[in-house]
């Protein structure tokens, strides 16, 4: 098995969206919704197993072993380029075969709200001094990219105190005016 960080610079690299790693098989990244099978041995149990070690901590293992799926950040260099960091959020998962994974690559910038073409409704939310925020929706619909926009929107905008609760910890805010404190809950 090829490094799990040269798997991730390889998805990186053909601007992958999601690298998986499933046992019985070779690792896939999708690219414009299909995936492309990578050439090598497929996956052992031993190798999917070693690898969610390396992936997930004491307390995601145990979720893993008693509910059969984990979440979690993953964050490595990438191999093409040392000077870019590559993050993903992962989800190990147990199949009838052994364990699996998804990495779902995360965007080095965070993009900005026009670039998302939110609402003029919700970009105004970033104006009000104090509040709340709650994004709901099904997974991939881009409540993590709109509350990041948001945040980083208000980060330019102003300085206060954000505190984000969060399951993983997926975009990293750039230091700018805002101090903001960003906690992995899960």
């Amino acid at each position: 098995m090829k490094p799990l960080e040269e798997l991730l610079s390889i998805a990186a690299e053909k601007h992958g969206s999601d690298l998986h790693i499933i046992t019985g098989r070779s690792p896939g990244i999708r690219i414009n919704g299909t995936i492309e099978v990578l050439e090598g041995t497929p996956m052992s149990p031993e190798e999917t197993t070693l690898l969610s070690r390396n992936v997930l901590n004491d307390i995601q293992l145990a979720r893993l072993e008693e509910k059969g799926d984990a979440d979690t950040a993953y964050a490595c260099k990438n191999i093409f380029d040392h000077s870019r960091m590559l993050r993903a959020r992962v989800n190990v998962f147990k199949d009838f075969q052994g364990i699996s994974f998804v990495f779902r690559l995360i965007p080095e910038r965070i993009p900005t709200m026009c670039e998302l073409m939110l609402p003029l409704s919700l970009r105004n939310l970033i104006d009000a001094e104090h509040g709340f925020i709650i994004i709901t929706g099904p997974t991939g619909s881009g409540k993590t990219t709109t509350l990041a926009s948001m945040l980083d929107a208000i980060n330019a905008k102003r300085s206060g105190n954000i505190i984000t609760l969060e399951d993983p910890i997926e975009y990293v805010y750039p230091q700018r005016k805002s101090f903001i404190s960003q906690r992995e809950i899960g």
